[in-house]
């Protein structure tokens, strides 16, 4: 609960406690709930597949659901080499290794775990603005990626004496 606490609050310090627009705000909050529902059936998942899997079929539905909207839409291709790269970097960097690698973690560690470990992320996000594209971090952002380093390191020890046991 501790390391649950820690890493909410973090969170909120990382991503800014101003708030936001309500819109933003319910979007949001319908993420975390998404993602709760996908680590939740995820780890069922996984009892049965491999990540390999689950993988496969998680961007073959995206595919298809892409290949809709394009249809409807008309497609929107790069139109440089340049764009290409950075649509091949997104698809591999920024979906098929972490989905990947998820899936597999969370087959190893189990949901509750997984989410916790997950809350590094706006931690890595901000570090990765600051030095890729030199967005200053304000002191209440370090202090949030902080509380939610903490919150890792609780739940890692707490995981660890757990296997002890």
């Amino acid at each position: 609960m501790a390391a649950l606490a820690l890493a909410l609050v973090g969170t909120t310090l990382t991503v800014g406690p101003a708030g936001g627009q309500i819109l933003g705000i319910a979007y949001a909050v319908a993420s975390a709930v998404i993602y709760s529902v996908y680590i939740i059936v995820g780890t069922n998942v996984m009892k049965h597949v491999s990540a390999v899997q689950s993988s496969a079929v998680i961007f073959a539905s995206a595919g298809a659901v892409y290949g809709i909207l394009t249809a409807f839409n008309g497609a929107h291709l790069p139109s440089s080499s340049a764009g290409w790269y950075g649509m091949a970097g997104i698809v591999l960097v920024a979906t098929v290794i972490p989905v990947a690698t998820f899936l597999a973690g969370l087959e190893r560690i189990g949901p509750t775990n997984a989410a916790m470990l997950s809350t590094i992320e706006p931690v890595v996000t901000v570090l990765l603005a600051a030095w890729l594209f030199g967005e200053r971090l304000q002191a209440i952002t370090l202090v949030g990626g902080g509380l939610i380093l903490v919150a890792v390191i609780l739940l890692t020890r707490s995981e660890l004496r757990a296997k002890v046991d």
